[in-house]
């Protein structure tokens, strides 16, 4: 397997289980996948995850996302490069 793609699936396994999902990790994981893969933001299987990332708040607000709901879009895609 891609050692790219493993970096991506660690990440997003440590936080679709349980991990604390603070602010800086969803950056972290934001920053990962645009160096890995930099037309990312343009790929169907990153874009939601990559607005969601920038628009995390652990408890969610206007127009952010809270950590329940990220934590779920981080296991569909975990999910699809797993079968990738």
């Amino acid at each position: 397997m891609d050692v790219r793609k493993d970096r991506i699936i660690m990440a997003l396994e440590n936080i679709s289980q349980d991990v604390l999902l603070t602010e800086s990790i969803a950056r972290d994981l934001e920053t990962t996948i645009l160096e890995i893969y930099p037309d990312a933001d343009d790929d169907e299987l990153f874009e939601d995850l990559l607005h969601m990332l920038a628009s995390y708040e652990p408890h969610g607000g206007d127009f952010l996302y809270d950590e329940k709901r990220l934590k779920e879009e981080c296991g569909r895609v975990l999910n699809v490069l797993r079968h990738l």
